[in-house]
């Protein structure tokens, strides 16, 4: 599903103009990007919570060569921010 398939279920079932329709979604959205993007935590009860976390650096490993192995590359992970999005048990149903 897509923007423009929720944008044609509103318009079919609460009888919306396919303006006010797109309008309402990318208000949604772009409200929830820039909540999101200052730090701020998006918590929507049945449906899920949004925010940004900060990821430590990290040691990930290294690369061998293969004509000698005691060589190598060493790699390492910046520190970075990254998005957490959880949903929320009521709206994820086991299926049947």
């Amino acid at each position: 599903m897509n923007e423009k398939d929720i944008v044609t279920k509103l318009v079919e079932e609460k009888r919306l103009a396919r303006r006010e329709a797109s309008d309402l979604v990318e208000t949604f959205f772009s409200l929830l990007r820039d909540k999101v993007n200052t730090q701020v935590a998006v918590s929507m009860p049945g449906f899920g919570r949004f925010e940004r976390k900060k990821a430590k650096g990290r040691f990930a490993g290294r690369i061998l060569y293969e004509d000698d192995p005691a060589d190598g590359l060493f790699v390492h992970f910046t520190a970075h921010e990254k998005l957490l999005a959880r949903t929320s048990r009521d709206f994820v149903k086991e299926a049947p």
